[in-house]
């Protein structure tokens, strides 16, 4: 590259000469042309440009006569409130970051056009604690008004940064959107008031409603659920966007929480629920997967991974809080088959075991006229990974975990307490967020292993006793044990979902622990470890691809393992901020190729054919 000396800011374009100009320049070369800043056609760092430009220029090499391409993020976790009151644990500031992705996505679409730009979710960050606490507002109703407005800001902000993408914007909802998790922390009965959270009607105002594309179909035109879909017309792909916290955001008469009822009492709002809605599957099965003709193909993205594809199948893992997964699953196995699918259930469940008359789903879907289907690709967000895996769909109840140990914890038990707590003394106080449980076995050098229902139903381990030794008689025969305890103390697990404790007192027979909600979901085991063992029956769909993306969140510096291995940290001032895909498709040779800007690298799929 040849630079002329700069006389102001850069202005980024390539010229192409050919044929002899002088003895010193090459018959075709780029040349980089500074001008003064009065005139320069973009602010964007040169970091950005520059990696941008190696982008498209890869992005570039893929091209054939069959392909089409897209852009593709995840996981932004938008929070200038955080960067701006802790900038030592968030270093990047999130406005930045926000404006170069929109940056790069142009620059690149300039050279290899985008069809579009699709979000898989989490866009925004819901952690407003430290504004609430600040505030000292006194009812739930006030702290939840200033949630929503908290929310509703961030979501402004970004959204019209987003507004700069030329290529049409696909925005898909996330768990961590709707301002839930502060919710969930800032009310210590957790009956919180879900009109106080951003709904869905907020997210398509902010996100939707600026969209115009004559090829782009949105269910939330007259329902407001976030699922839409975008037909590539020339290359005959339609581009599915699902919701999978399509949940009701409506209280009981009480004005509590509907969604606080065993066995799924530790979750609140789209946080840790999440679900489809009987209109969005109807939508899914009747209408966006009724295609043009049969040689049309389609891609889905939701925020969430598919349950087979890389979610953990233990039932602590909250993405098992997710209503009607097997009806999303029974249409998308049907339109793979060319077949017939049909549900009616007035109560919708979930694969932890909750059930829930809000998620009631009456549905038919007829896919033997349209023959089989071609799904290219699932693509994820949620987990913050670079991974990729082909397998079929295997309905949920091929699914049977047995457990290889005995479980010593029981609500059932005469001793157990709910709505109690331990005090600071050992004593016992009311409470309405925890519970006691009865008299656990243990002997000195056992070791007790307690797994919650959740994160979030672990007690407050900062300020309450979670364990209390007892003597054969059921007496007390030691202090309260807490996690800080320095003799004979916890061990916390490092998701702080549960702890180990080995019985050092002399005397110890018994043990009592303390935790929150209603005890629903709690494992604790003496001397054995708690695993499963999972028993599958091989499923009969067909063999689908399934992807998930690496996070964009400029602030979380070690982004674990990516697609091949590698950990990819996210480096401030640097292209590696953040991870953007580009998105090649070759629908004749079956190839997916993910061209890499920032953090992570380039790679290569093979999706199967019908």
């Amino acid at each position: 590259m040849t630079n002329i000396p700069p006389n102001g800011n850069c202005f980024r374009g390539k010229l192409r000469f050919t044929g002899a100009v002088n003895a010193s320049f090459s018959g075709s070369e780029d040349i980089t042309i500074h001008l003064p800043a009065s005139t320069s056609a973009s602010n964007m760092p040169d970091y950005v440009y520059i990696a941008a430009e190696a982008a498209a220029d890869r992005l570039l090499s893929l091209q054939n006569e069959n392909t089409f391409n897209f852009a593709l993020f995840t996981d932004l976790h938008y929070a200038p409130n955080l960067h701006e009151s802790d900038p030592s644990n968030y270093p990047v500031d999130y406005d930045t970051v926000a404006s170069n992705i929109v940056s790069a996505i142009n620059q690149v679409n300039e050279t290899v056009p985008l069809a579009c730009v699709i979000s898989l979710g989490d866009n925004i960050e819901n952690v407003n604690q430290n504004e609430i606490s600040a505030a000292g507002l006194s009812t739930p109703a006030e702290r939840g008004q200033l949630n929503r407005n908290l929310q509703l800001k961030k979501a402004g902000a970004l959204a019209k940064k987003l507004r700069g993408l030329t290529p049409v914007f696909l925005p898909l909802k996330g768990n961590h959107d709707d301002g839930s998790l502060t919710a969930y922390y800032a009310e210590s009965d957790h009956a919180y008031y879900l009109s106080y959270v951003m709904q869905d009607t907020d997210y398509y105002t902010h996100f939707f409603n600026h969209n115009a594309n004559s090829h782009m179909v949105t269910l939330a035109d007259k329902t407001n659920t976030l699922a839409a879909y975008l037909d590539l017309p020339t290359s005959k792909v339609r581009m599915i966007a699902l919701n999978s916290i399509d949940i009701p955001y409506s209280a009981e008469s009480d004005g509590k929480c509907p969604y606080l009822d065993a066995p799924y009492n530790q979750y609140l709002g789209g946080q840790h629920t999440f679900g489809y809605q009987q209109a969005q599957l109807d939508w899914l099965a009747n209408t966006a997967l009724k295609l043009p003709d049969t040689d049309w193909q389609v891609m889905i993205f939701q925020h969430h991974p598919m349950l087979n594809s890389f979610s953990k199948r233990a039932n602590a893992d909250s993405d098992y809080q997710r209503f009607n997964y097997d009806v999303l699953e029974g249409i998308l196995n049907a339109f793979q088959q060319g077949t017939a699918y049909a549900h009616d259930s007035t109560t919708g469940k979930a694969p932890n075991g909750a059930t829930s008359a809000l998620f009631a789903c009456t549905l038919s879907a007829d896919f033997t006229a349209q023959g089989a289907g071609q799904i290219i690709a699932i693509w994820n967000g949620h987990i913050h990974r670079d991974l990729y895996t082909t397998t079929t769909f295997e309905t949920l109840a091929a699914v049977t975990l047995t457990p290889n140990f005995t479980n010593k914890f029981s609500t059932a038990d005469a001793d157990f307490l709910s709505g109690q707590r331990f005090n600071s003394s050992g004593g016992i106080s009311a409470d309405s967020a925890y519970w006691v449980s009865g008299y656990i076995p243990i002997t000195q050098g056992q070791t007790l292993r307690v797994k919650y229902g959740s994160v979030d139903a672990a007690p407050v381990w900062s300020s309450r006793p979670v364990l209390i030794p007892y003597d054969s008689s059921k007496t007390r025969c030691g202090d309260p044990i807490y996690s800080s305890t320095t003799s004979h103390g916890i061990t916390l697990d490092t998701d702080n979902a549960g702890f180990t404790y080995t019985a050092e007192l002399s005397g110890t027979a018994y043990v009592r622990i303390s935790g929150r909600g209603s005890g629903d979901g709690v494992i604790a085991t003496v001397n054995e470890e708690i695993i499963y063992t999972e028993t599958e029956t091989p499923g009969s769909g067909k063999n689908t691809l399934f992807v998930s993306s690496m996070l964009a969140n400029p602030n979380e510096g070690a982004v674990a393992a990516a697609w091949d291995g590698t950990t990819y940290g996210h480096t401030a001032g640097t292209a590696k901020e953040t991870s953007i895909d580009f998105i090649t498709v070759d629908p004749v040779a079956k190839k997916i190729y993910t061209t890499r800007y920032g953090a992570g690298a380039d790679r290569e799929m093979t999706y199967p054919s019908v």
